[in-house]
């Protein structure tokens, strides 16, 4: 049965294999290939993600490419360039735009450092292909492939480190990392802005400017060459140094250029035949050098940090008192003077137009500025001394002193007995000849009357900042000026001459006098005496005598001398219509002059810098008159801050006050008013209007009061007020 069973089991047929086993052959080659398939999609996202972060990393690399500090260029008044500022004494830059960049030599650099620069997205291959080829055929580094991208990175991180290969993949990538973030022009612009050509100088700008003296758009195509070749290494292809090994290597780029048809061969012998004259080194000129090293201070000090700065210094004019200046140098140094400064200020404007204080800049001994250091400022302070007398004495020009022998002591007990520079006495002597004649006894006098805390309040109040000493200290020498105060700070401190009462800034950069307002110190009334007396040519007699180099018939000047005793130094400051001009000679070391005062040296440059100055003001048909008074309105009684005590015993109508004023000023009209004054209130309780009388008498109870005097005359209204208290 079974074998029956097993005999009639139904057989598979043949093709059937047949089918299976190729049906299953086609669908593992199916099933295969779609395995394979997939491998490759998630192969092909594996390296798409990859890419993808790289550019991801390399958009926020923070890489930045050298930044180079722009140095300040200095432009006087007219804008002429007086110098540059370096940035921390390390940079010389003047930064410069895609545009700025001259046609030629952007092509000079795209066809020498990286010729498919605008076409290729990273690197160079070809040229990436050629370097390796001549390195294999070498058997070592002959060749180094760079494009400008990698020159950035090379100059911004590791300039002038030993080159390797691990730096140079470094390069390559970072290089990556700046195509990402910045445009063509941008990297080409840094490009430029960043070589190093040599002193200092960063950037072709900055490179043009210090080897031809002109901008980059002036340059010649062979001028633009040269700046290419220096940048190339400015040690060994510096034009000045090395000339020879200059001159070979641009004749080789000029005829590169050829050969990569940017220049034609008429274009090239014209390069190379065309003369290039290059500046040796910065030769600052001395008539404005110090100026621009005195307005760097400033600038420090005030925060003022700009690629141009405009000042307030004349170059045309510094340079023609320097010729001046110079020459009175010369002319005295038979007589042991080697230096002299001057400031000269414009009274209008308050700023400074000329600053000169050494004659020989690029000097590396005593260069100490002459006019902001501090110096015995000598008779050149009796001058205020006599105006606060006029002031706290009531003292008049025309009030006379005793001029003889003396001696005061001094806090510390020892005698004290001063003496004229002369020698001798004026014995009796008004204040106006006194002033005038610079005599120091009557100046002595007058301090121990003010005191000399009161005369050195005053002082400090002109903004003489080197007095920064205790009234004992300086003693009744005060006045005399045998302590130190810098030349700077008294052109600043005789403003209340030139402009009557007030003490003004003094300025240096363009629209700077907007800023600081000048300062009312002491009534014009005042300042008018002091004024009056050193225009007066009958008042100098004793030291200027007529038609004198120090005396003008034609012009209105005046002037006010000093002079040490054994002559080591003086100075003498001049006003004239439109200027106040300061003049110190001596010597930086001390060393006596030979006999040298203001009557030996002034009279001659101090002429000359008149006539220069005030040229235009030439009339001899017309010569000013002796004495020449400004318009003033003053209230001379009371005197301001006035006290009044009222006697209990006298009855009031018989204690009255005496109201006075004085002017010059023709007036058609007067008006008289008085306040009663408190710290919050400014009540009127009297006022009176007449035509003629100048003085009145008006009885006032306790209180403190505020007088007030209008005048009116037919063109103007002028004011003038005090206060004064009644006890």
């Amino acid at each position: 049965m079974t074998m029956s069973n097993k005999s009639n089991k139904k057989q598979t047929p043949f093709w059937y294999w047949i089918f299976y086993a190729k049906s299953y052959t086609i669908c593992m080659k199916t099933h295969r290939r779609r395995q394979s398939l997939h491998w490759y999609q998630k192969q092909t996202f594996i390296i798409v993600s990859i890419i993808f972060l790289v550019v991801i990393l390399l958009r926020l690399l923070p890489i930045v490419p050298l930044d180079i500090p722009a140095s300040t260029r200095v432009y006087d008044t007219n804008w002429e360039l007086l110098g540059e500022w370096t940035k921390d004494a390390t940079y010389r830059h003047i930064a410069m735009t895609y545009d700025d960049i001259p046609p030629f030599l952007l092509d000079t650099i795209i066809g020498m450092e990286d010729q498919r620069f605008w076409s290729h997205p990273w690197v160079d291959l070809v040229w990436f292909a050629r370097s390796m080829y001549h390195n294999l055929q070498a058997g070592r580094i002959v060749q180094w492939w760079s494009t400008i991208p990698m020159q950035i990175v090379r100059n911004s991180y590791w300039l002038n480190s030993s080159r390797t290969v691990t730096k140079k993949l470094a390069e390559a990538i970072w290089a990556l990392a700046l195509v990402q973030q910045y445009t063509k022009k941008e990297l080409i612009t840094s490009y430029v802005n960043m070589l190093s050509f040599g002193y200092l100088n960063y950037g072709f700008e900055s490179a043009s400017q210090f080897y031809f003296q002109k901008s980059l758009n002036q340059l010649t195509q062979a001028e633009q060459l040269a700046l290419f070749v220096i940048a190339k290494n400015a040690t060994m292809y510096n034009p000045i140094t090395q000339q020879n090994t200059f001159r070979e290597r641009f004749e080789t780029l000029a005829q590169t250029l050829v050969q990569q048809w940017k220049i034609s061969e008429t274009e090239y012998t014209h390069i190379t035949n065309e003369t290039l004259v290059f500046s040796q080194q910065d030769k600052p000129n001395p008539a404005t050098a110090y100026a621009v090293d005195y307005a760097k201070i400033l600038s420090t000090t005030n925060n003022i940090d700009q690629p141009e700065l405009k000042l307030s210094i004349d170059k045309y004019m510094s340079q023609q008192i320097y010729n001046i200046w110079y020459q009175t140098i010369l002319d005295l140094q038979r007589k042991n003077v080697w230096d002299m400064g001057i400031v000269i200020v414009d009274k209008k404007t308050q700023e400074i137009r000329v600053m000169i204080w050494w004659v020989d800049y690029q000097g590396t001994w005593w260069q100490v500025n002459t006019t902001t250091s501090p110096n015995q400022a000598w008779s050149t302070l009796k001058p205020f001394t006599y105006a606060l007398a006029f002031k706290e004495l009531w003292y008049t020009p025309q009030d006379t002193i005793l001029d003889a022998p003396v001696q005061f002591q001094t806090s510390l007990g020892f005698g004290y007995a001063p003496k004229n520079f002369s020698l001798g006495y004026a014995w009796e002597v008004t204040l106006a000849n006194a002033l005038a004649q610079s005599l120091n006894i009557p100046a002595i006098k007058i301090i121990q009357e003010l005191w000399v805390e009161k005369t050195l309040e005053f002082y400090k109040n002109l903004w003489l900042t080197t007095l920064d000493k205790s009234a004992d200290y300086y003693g009744l020498a005060l006045t005399l000026g045998v302590w130190e105060v810098r030349l700077i700070d008294l052109v600043r401190a005789y403003w209340i001459f030139a402009y009557w009462w007030k003490v003004c800034p003094l300025f240096m950069f363009e629209n700077q006098s907007q800023q600081s307002p000048c300062t009312q110190v002491i009534d014009e009334h005042y300042t008018n005496m002091v004024w009056d007396i050193l225009s007066n040519r009958l008042y100098k007699l004793g030291w200027f005598p007529i038609n004198s180099n120090l005396d003008f018939s034609d012009r209105f000047v005046i002037l006010k001398s000093g002079t040490s005793r054994n002559f080591s130094d003086n100075r003498v400051v001049w006003v004239t219509e439109n200027y106040i001009i300061w003049v110190r000679v001596g010597n930086k070391d001390g060393s006596n002059m030979k006999g040298v005062s203001w009557a030996s040296w002034a009279g001659d440059i101090f002429k000359s810098i008149v006539y220069y100055l005030e040229k235009d003001d030439y009339n001899p048909q017309k010569p000013i008159p002796d004495t020449v008074s400004r318009q003033h309105l003053s209230i001379t009684s009371p005197l301001p801050y006035s006290v009044y005590t009222i006697d209990t015993f006298t009855p009031l109508s018989a204690q009255q006050i005496s109201l006075k004023f004085s002017t010059n000023i023709p007036y058609e009209n007067i008006q008289r008013r008085i306040y009663k004054t408190s710290w919050s209130t400014k009540k009127m309780v009297y006022e009176q209007s007449w035509p003629q009388d100048k003085q009145f008498l008006w009885t006032i109870t306790p209180w403190t009061y505020t007088s007030e005097l209008t005048i009116t005359s037919w063109t103007k209204t002028e004011t003038q007020s005090v206060d004064f208290i009644v006890q």
